[in-house]
């Protein structure tokens, strides 16, 4: 289309819309022709080729760094390092990247997290203030998750027994639309139940009675989430079968129990 106009304004011709059709995305600068075809590229790929190169230009811009290319940047932005043996052990072992989440509450523009930014801290911050921090942060993870396993599983059974033998009746009564709130019921098979399917145990249970959608509480809530666990407790249509699981626990307010275990 370009070259046919170009043609007939050297023949002096003026074009008629019989004979051409002008689509501006295809008539371009000769600059912006495809090496490949010699044809105009379309506006679009155009624009698409040109966010490319931006992009290619700016992860070229992004590199990974060695050791002592870290350090450098942490003294740039105020990290005082007295021992180099030790920065490069912190380093080397938990990670630039990992340790910048302990430098975070040292920085001089800490909370923000936005364009006002800087990762400059305040004057005397120590590499090792950082070190201790994520030390701090691993050894309280350690404890709490020693005792936040048993209060799981204490939940856990105390749901399976109460529930199941409240509704001993109905072995899967954690689908039953009579005892758990609809919307838990329509996402359980996606959310829930397709990832429990591939345990081994259901797996057997699936075999053995191909009849069973669902294996019993007891087996498919063993290897609930607990963060499925909670929402099925949340969903209990009755305020008693929460107050079953509750009170076991020493508390009397359902809303109260929910806000310890969610």
């Amino acid at each position: 289309a370009y070259a046919l106009y170009s043609d007939m304004q050297a023949m002096s011709l003026k074009p008629k819309k019989a004979d051409i059709l002008v689509d501006r995305k295809y008539i371009l600068a000769s600059r912006n022709c495809s090496k490949k075809t010699g044809y105009p590229i379309k506006r679009r790929d155009l624009l698409w080729t040109k966010q490319k190169r931006k992009t290619m230009k700016k992860r070229n811009a992004i590199r990974a760094t060695d050791i002592a290319q870290q350090k450098a940047k942490l003294r740039e932005h105020g990290v005082v390092i007295n021992d180099e043996a030790f920065a490069d052990n912190a380093l080397m072992f938990i990670g630039y990247y990992h340790l910048g989440f302990y430098l975070f509450p040292f920085e001089k523009t800490y909370p923000e997290l936005g364009s006002q930014r800087s990762h400059d801290v305040i004057e005397g911050t120590q590499m090792e203030y950082a070190v201790a921090l994520y030390y701090y942060d691993f050894d309280l993870r350690n404890i709490l998750s020693k005792y936040l396993s048993r209060v799981e599983i204490a939940i856990r059974t105390t749901m399976i027994y109460e529930l199941s033998n409240k509704y001993s009746a109905d072995p899967v009564w954690f689908i039953n639309p009579n005892v758990v709130e609809a919307d838990f019921i329509n996402d359980f098979d996606a959310k829930v139940y397709d990832t429990i399917s591939k345990k081994p145990v259901i797996k057997r249970h699936s075999k053995k009675h191909p009849n069973d959608k669902y294996a019993p509480a007891w087996k498919t809530m063993e290897f609930m989430m607990f963060g499925s666990l909670t929402k099925l407790y949340d969903k209990l249509k009755s305020v008693d079968d929460k107050l079953l699981i509750s009170r076991h626990f020493g508390v009397n307010k359902t809303s109260v129990f929910f806000s310890y275990i969610e």
